[in-house]
């Protein structure tokens, strides 16, 4: 019954599809029957609050936060078969990721509004807190991804279709390898997958002016929906199952419009040397998602444990910054940072007068990576 958070799978997508993008990797490909391999450390922490109001029209009031952890590697290569044609393979590894809550009340039923509320009940206990759904250990190899670039042509590098910009289209797919995140495993934990299949469509452009190279990139996620049996959590029969005893859940799509520049430090052509920074900002739109009630609130309310609800769509709005250095040709190393903020959006929705808590607008998380590419030529 265990279930994503909406960072960690903006986390298992970066992981899956490629090191974090930057103005060369967003728009180049390696030389004709060339290729590279990358493999580095991503980290992470969240840090959210909780609100809840007392009836429809109080004001929202501070019931809970909750920090999450994340540790894994992320492995890829990229093959060039033909001048600007190339198809990569990625596979991220989770080696740990825990939501635990710092703080969190119970909830409680109000008569008058008929509805319950986290205003003014008691906080839960540490027991309780750790024991939750939402604070379930994910670990184990993600969605393994698939995919291609086509650069139709390109500033250099891409013999006979030099043009006075860079422009690539990426089409990647995720396979729903990465154990269903809704299934515990004997020793309590779940897997990090998204559960269904992924699509990603890409569409990015770059410019070398000077010492930089400014970028753009637009990115279309689309998640396909899942069948889960959450039989086992369900403490009331649920009328939202197929024939086969199946909870359709729908994760959410995602657009991302980045951009940025990459700035160049030094540059030595005679033996491909140098060392870059790279610069950029991004806002991140996620659709509404579907859930299992139970795995995004500390403790919910029996009833609807195991129930399919509603998490509300919102906006992430990150900057990061990037550090590429490459004292020889065949090795590039990087170091990586990024901040975002996260719009408060509802945890849990089964109904309209169910659960009104929802994240707060002191909600942001931070994520760091380092790591090595080689470079086959």
């Amino acid at each position: 019954m265990n279930r994503l958070s909406p960072t960690l799978i903006a986390a298992l997508v970066a992981l899956a599809v490629a090191p974090t993008a930057h103005a060369g990797d967003s728009t180049s490909v390696p030389t004709m029957h060339r290729g590279d391999v990358y493999a580095g450390y991503v980290g992470g922490i969240d840090l959210v609050e909780i609100q809840d109001r007392a009836d429809p029209t109080a004001t929202l009031v501070g019931v809970g936060r909750y920090n999450r952890h994340l540790h894994g590697v992320a492995i890829g290569g990229v093959f060039t078969v033909y001048h600007g044609i190339a198809v990569r393979l990625s596979l991220p590894i989770v080696f740990h990721d825990r939501l635990e809550w710092a703080w969190a009340n119970d909830l409680l039923y109000d008569p008058d509004f008929d509805r319950p509320t986290a205003v003014g009940a008691p906080g839960l206990s540490e027991e309780l807190l750790d024991g939750s759904a939402s604070s379930r250990v994910r670990n184990g190899f993600g969605d393994i991804g698939l995919g291609f670039r086509i650069v139709p042509f390109a500033e250099q590098g891409v013999p006979g279709r030099v043009g006075p910009a860079s422009l690539a289209f990426d089409f990647d797919v995720l396979l729903p390898s990465g154990g269903n995140p809704d299934k515990v495993r004997d020793n309590g934990s779940s897997g990090p997958g998204a559960g269904g299949a992924q699509v990603r469509l890409g569409l990015s452009a770059s410019r070398r002016l000077g010492g930089g190279e400014p970028y753009l990139q637009v990115v279309y996620l689309h998640r396909a929906p899942y069948s889960v049996d959450l039989s086992s959590a369900q403490l009331v029969p649920s009328t939202e199952t197929d024939d086969e005893g199946l909870t359709r859940l729908d994760p959410a799509d995602e657009f991302t419009l980045r951009f940025g520049a990459e700035i160049i430090i030094l540059d030595v052509p005679e033996d491909d040397s140098s060392v870059r920074l790279d610069i950029g900002a991004a806002m991140i739109y996620r659709s509404p998602w579907e859930v299992s009630s139970g795995t995004r609130l500390a403790a919910p309310l029996d009833p609807t444990v195991g129930h399919r609800a509603r998490a509300g769509e919102h906006v992430k709005v990150e900057a990061g910054l990037g550090l590429r250095i490459r004292p020889k040709s065949q090795v590039e190393l990087r170091i990586d940072f990024a901040g975002g903020w996260l719009s408060p959006h509802a945890l849990e929705r089964v109904d309209t007068s169910t659960y009104t808590v929802q994240t707060g607008p002191g909600s942001f998380e931070m994520r760091w990576g380092m790591g090595a590419l080689v470079r086959l030529r």
